[in-house]
């Protein structure tokens, strides 16, 4: 399994605010270093930052305990902002669970798509991956209900913290690899977007397994107005592109939800490749792209 690589220089801005493209593979690559509660939100901050690449790109690592190998890749795409809003985290091993000699053990692989400055981004990279970590481990055998309670939980910190007028987008999937069987469960808000591809060149195939939550979806549009909120101009409440959301705590009444949509699937043979990555990919690429 490898997770999240962005390939590709977007031709145009990216619709939430991310005008770059951040995406990630799972093989091994070891987690950004974490960030103190006091650099995380604070109205006192200035929304620009500048651009540090994260990794070098295209690097590829050997794999951890789930994935076979990672890749990562970021461009902030300098043309159209100077500073980057997307982030990611790789956890792997996030949780051992191995005994008697079977192999047990569970992954993380995430990106991250902040608008409105990247303080969320900078928060949920820190914290999102010990949530899950303590919810995996109270809901046992239910990793669904582990990752929805985790993303409500990271949605009320971030509220707590003044997470008002900015937010992020949140794709997780989680590995589970017991012996050589090996099973992903996803869960995302907003439109960055998981692809997982089977096969081998020329005869492969690419399933989307994360769903992409935007106002201007005919569904999404509906949940909105039922949640007591309005669509105008294919935006909630004329404002945001995304209908659900980590933050953005002014429009929650509004309809912009931080409840997951959850795909499951187990992974059959050793050509599997997941690839993660914020619309700054995904508005130039089409799944089936990404596949190729």
């Amino acid at each position: 399994v490898s997770a999240g690589e962005d390939f590709g220089r977007p031709t145009t801005p990216g619709r939430n605010g991310g005008n770059g493209y951040h995406a990630s593979a799972a093989h091994g690559a070891r987690s950004p270093a974490g960030v103190k509660d006091s650099e995380l939100v604070s109205p006192h901050r200035p929304k620009a930052q500048a651009v540090q690449m994260p990794v070098p790109w295209g690097c590829s690592r050997p794999g951890g305990k789930t994935a076979v190998f990672t890749s990562l890749a970021s461009d902030p795409n300098v043309e159209f902002r100077p500073y980057m809003e997307d982030g990611y985290k790789v956890v792997d091993p996030l949780l051992h669970c191995g005994s008697r000699g079977v192999e047990d053990n569970w992954g993380l692989f995430a990106v991250y798509d902040g608008h409105g400055g990247r303080e969320e981004v900078n928060y949920v990279e820190a914290k999102l991956h010990e949530l899950v970590l303590s919810e995996l481990q109270s809901f046992q055998g239910r990793p669904g209900e582990a990752l929805i309670s985790s993303f409500k939980k990271i949605d009320s910190q971030l509220g707590m913290l003044g997470a008002w007028n900015s937010g992020c987008t949140c794709t997780v999937v989680l590995v589970h690899r017991q012996g050589h069987a090996a099973t992903i469960h996803v869960a995302n808000v907003g439109d960055s977007r998981a692809v997982l591809v089977s096969g081998t060149a020329g005869q492969y195939s690419a399933r989307r397994v994360s769903t992409d939550h935007r106002a201007c979806d005919p569904e999404e549009a509906q949940r909105v107005v039922a949640d007591g909120g309005i669509v105008r101009h294919g935006r909630v409440g004329g404002q945001l592109s995304v209908s659900r959301s980590l933050g953005d705590h002014h429009l929650k009444a509004s309809g912009v939800s931080c409840i997951p949509d959850i795909c499951n699937c187990s992974l059959v043979g050793d050509s599997e490749v997941l690839v993660i990555a914020s619309d700054g990919l995904w508005d130039a690429l089409s799944d089936n792209d990404a596949g190729e």
